[in-house]
C-alpha cells in the first residue's frame, strides 16, 4: 500500500523562503535471502513516485542466524542500485545493520548514502531542508568569549563535530593535540578528533555516554588492532579534564594513542588507548576537531576551554582558547551552529524508542522524525489495533503520524515492508510512504 502523508513545517529563515520536498520512505524489508520479485516490485513502485529522495529506515536484512552470506550482500547491492530519485537514497542503521556495519556498508551502491551519523542540507524550492540520521543531528555550538573564552555545545541527541579549517589544517599528518573540557551530565559525550576532513571522519576519541569511559571511534573502513578503550577511572560530570590524542604515521600503519586525566592532576605516563590502523584508505592528513555527543535527558552541555595542536617534533601548530567569536567563526567549521543555513529538520531513523526520553517541556531542533521497526504490529485486530508491541510501547506509536508532547516535533512510523519472526500480516499491509513536506515561512514575531 502506498500511504500518502503530508507535513507542513514553519520555516526558520528571517526572510521568506518556501518550498516543497517529497520523500519516499520504506523500512524493514527483513530479507532472509536475496531480494525477490516482491522486493523488486516495491522498488518499482517507489521509483514510479518520482520522489526527491528515497529514505530507507533500516533492517534491510532480517533473521537472527548471523550475518548474511556475501552472495546475498552482492544481490542486495544490485537491487538497491535500482532505486531512483533526484537526490538519490539515504539509509539509517537498524538493528541488523548495527550488528554488521562493515558488511552492511558493502551492500550500499554509490546512490545509497549512510545517513545514521551524518547530516546534509537539500534544496526544497527556495527553502533549505536538513536531512539527518539519529546520530547526525547537530547541536548548537555557541562561542562564549567571556570568562576567558569557551566553546559550548548545548543539549541534544548529537554527534556534533566542530572542525578547525584555518591555515595549514588540511596538511597536518603526524599530529599531537590536547583539549581541555568539562561536561554537565553523563548523557554528554565530549571528545577530540584528529585528521578530520569534510566528509571523511578522522580518529575520534570521546567519552562514552553513561559508561563514563574514554573510547575511540574509528573512521569507516578502518582496519585496526590494539586497545581502543580506556575503561579506567570514572569521569565526573562538572569536573575539568584534559585529553591528549597523538596520531603518528608509520610503515606498518597509522598509530593512534590517547589518554585522559583530571586537569588539576599531572599528566600520567603511558597510553591506555593505543592501536594501529593498517587499512590502505586510512586518513593521511587533516584537521583537529572537537566532538560533542549527548542524549535527550537533562539540560546537557559540554564546554571546551582550549585546544592545542603540535607536530610530532613539538612545534606549535594551533593554540585556540575560543576567546574571539569572530575569529572562531572564520576558522572553525561549526555545522551545528545557530547560523547554520536551513529552515527545517527531518531525521531518518529506525526505532521510535530513540524519542522516548525526548523532553516534554523543551522544543527540539527536530521537526519530523521518520521511523519503522514496529511493522505496525504486523497483526492488527479491529477496534484493538496491534496484537503485540514491545513492552512499554505507546500503542499510538505503532504506525502513522504522532504529535509529541512538547508540540514542536512530529513522529511518523511506517508499517514497513517485510515481516519479522513470523511471515504473517493481518489488517496491516506492507507500506510505502509517499511523504510531501511543505516548508511555509512565518514572519518573526
Amino acid at each position: 500500500v502506498v500511504e500518502q502523508a503530508s507535513f507542513e513545517i514553519p520555516g526558520r529563515a528571517e526572510t521568506r523562503r518556501e518550498g516543497t520536498y517529497r520523500i519516499a520512505f520504506v523500512s524493514d524489508f527483513d530479507l532472509l535471502g536475496p531480494p525477490g520479485r516482491f522486493e523488486r516490485r516495491v522498488r518499482d513502485r517507489v521509483n514510479a513516485l518520482q520522489p526527491d529522495l528515497v529514505a530507507i529506515g533500516g533492517d534491510i536484512f532480517g533473521g537472527d542466524g548471523g550475518p548474511p552470506p556475501e552472495a546475498t550482500v552482492a544481490k542486495v547491492r544490485e537491487w538497491l542500485a535500482g532505486f531512483q530519485a533526484r537526490g538519490g537514497a539515504v539509509i539509517a542503521w537498524g538493528e541488523q545493520e548495527s550488528a554488521w556495519p562493515e558488511l552492511a556498508r558493502r551492500a550500499l551502491p554509490p546512490n545509497v548514502r549512510e545517513i545514521d551519523g551524518a547530516c546534509e542540507v537539500v534544496a526544497a524550492g527556495e527553502a533549505r531542508l536538513r536531512i539527518c540520521g539519529p546520530n547526525g543531528l547537530l547541536a548548537p555550538l555557541d562561542v562564549q568569549p567571556q570568562n576567558g573564552g569557551a566553546l559550548r555545545a548545548s543539549w541534544g541527541r548529537t554527534l556534533t563535530v566542530a572542525r578547525y579549517t584555518g591555515p595549514g589544517a588540511e596538511g597536518w599528518t603526524g599530529t599531537d593535540a590536547t583539549v581541555s573540557f568539562r561536561f554537565h551530565s553523563i548523557d554528554d559525550g565530549p571528545g577530540l578528533a584528529l585528521l578530520e576532513r569534510a566528509g571523511a571522519p578522522g580518529y575520534r576519541l570521546r567519552v562514552e555516554p553513561r559508561q563514563l569511559r574514554w573510547e575511540v571511534v574509528t573512521p569507516p573502513g578502518a582496519d585496526y588492532s590494539g586497545r581502543t578503550r580506556d575503561a579506567g577511572g570514572r569521569l565526573e560530570p562538572g569536573r575539568r579534564y584534559r585529553a591528549r590524542v597523538r596520531v603518528e604515521p608509520a610503515a606498518a600503519g597509522t598509530v593512534v594513542r590517547s589518554r585522559i586525566w583530571p586537569a588539576d592532576a599531572p599528566e600520567p605516563a603511558g597510553w591506555p588507548i593505543e592501536f594501529v590502523d593498517t587499512a590502505p584508505g586510512r586518513p593521511a592528513a587533516g584537521s583537529v576537531a572537537i566532538v560533542a555527543g549527548g542524549g535527550w535527558t537533562g539540560s546537557n552541555w559540554t564546554v571546551f576551554d582550549a585546544v592545542e595542536v603540535r607536530d610530532l617534533a613539538g612545534s606549535l601548530l594551533l593554540a585556540e582558547e575560543f576567546d574571539d567569536a569572530e575569529r572562531v567563526k572564520r576558522t572553525w567549521d561549526r555545522p551545528g551552529s545557530a547560523t547554520a543555513d536551513f529552515d527545517a529538520t527531518v531525521v531518518v531513523g529506525h526505532n521510535p524508542i530513540e524519542l522516548f526520553g525526548l523532553p516534554t517541556d523543551t522544543p527540539t531542533a527536530i521537526d519530523l522524525y521518520l521511523a519503522g521497526h514496529t511493522h505496525g504490529g504486523q497483526i492488527r485486530l479491529p477496534f484493538f489495533g496491534p496484537l503485540h508491541l514491545d513492552d512499554g510501547w505507546p500503542r499510538n506509536w505503532s504506525e502513522g503520524m504522532v504529535r509529541l508532547a512538547h508540540g514542536s516535533t512530529w513522529l511518523y512510523v511506517t508499517r514497513g515492508v517485510g515481516s519479522s519472526k513470523v511471515p504473517v500480516r493481518f489488517l496491516c499491509p506492507p507500506e510505502i510512504t509517499d511523504l510531501t513536506i511543505y516548508v511555509r515561512w512565518r514572519p518573526p514575531r
